[in-house]
């Protein structure tokens, strides 16, 4: 019919690979690394690993200049193993409302996110406290999820900047540099 549609997303859906242009895909396969079995990103401007067992390794994420950054949790929660839980999160809620509703066309088929973001939950790595990550095209944040209220909380983890200097920024956030 001659019409044209702009999708316009908060997040990257693309990364450059050899002058060209990719499309992300934060799904997580299972992979073999140096004898620990991990989840990883298939596709994306940085590589993100989730060891299965996150007392091991914990996670660790690689840039697009090599640098590797890896974290993990310091606990006195004694257990056999802590695994995670593969989590893969639904399409876009507007997406996902015109699917259900029926008004999903090939426009908006085109326009659909469902490997953008995905993660992994650690249940019970501190006593009364799960944790959980969830990775997107341009990020990876960590959820605390706290299941009993305290008077304090204290959370703990090794990290390794692998050779970046961290920095707190003015909004408090932590650059590394």
């Amino acid at each position: 019919d001659g019409s044209y549609v702009a999708a316009v997303y908060s997040e990257p859906v693309h990364y450059l690979e050899n002058g060209k242009w990719e499309e992300i895909d934060n799904t997580l396969t299972e992979e073999m690394v140096e004898g620990t079995e991990v989840y990883q990103n298939r596709k994306g401007k940085h590589s993100v690993r989730f060891s299965e067992s996150i007392d091991k390794k914990g996670v660790s994420i690689q840039n697009e200049n090599g640098y590797t950054v890896s974290f993990t949790p310091v606990t006195d929660v004694e257990r056999p193993e802590m695994k995670g839980e593969r989590k893969e999160t639904e399409e876009l809620q507007s997406i996902s409302m015109m699917k259900e509703e029926g008004k999903r066309d090939k426009k908006t088929e085109k326009m659909s996110l469902d490997k953008k973001t995905s993660g992994m939950k650690y249940a019970d790595v501190y006593a009364d406290a799960d944790l959980e990550y969830v990775l997107t095209s341009s990020s990876l944040k960590e959820n605390i999820v706290v299941k009993k209220a305290k008077d304090s909380y204290e959370y703990q983890f090794h990290a390794d900047f692998g050779g970046l200097i961290p920095v707190q920024e003015s909004d408090g956030s932590i650059g590394l540099y």
